[in-house]
């Protein structure tokens, strides 16, 4: 079963939030294709892209926009990618 990500946040209702690790094997597609007013919630997040794992289907597309819409750095570590928030709010 799929479980929207704000219904988790709403389900546990975390007092803060800071780093968020994707690792959905492909699934990053729908994750960040819906709902991702919490994304900005984060500080930093920490994902593996599986375009490779499936070629053509353009898995990473809605992460990558997302972030290429907002003040973020990235740093690549292996299989990881981590997005750092540059707001100064932290």
């Amino acid at each position: 079963p799929v479980i929207a990500m704000s219904d988790i946040l709403s389900a546990f209702e975390p007092a803060s939030l800071f780093i968020l690790k994707v690792d959905i094997e492909g699934g990053e597609k729908d994750l960040f294709s819906g709902d991702v007013c919490w994304f900005d919630d984060f500080y930093l997040c920490i994902i593996e892209l599986h375009d490779w794992l499936y070629p053509g289907e353009g898995t990473s597309g809605p992460f990558l926009r997302l972030c290429g819409q907002r003040d973020r750095d990235f740093i690549y570590r292996g299989e990881n990618i981590f997005s750092v928030s540059n707001r100064r709010e932290w």
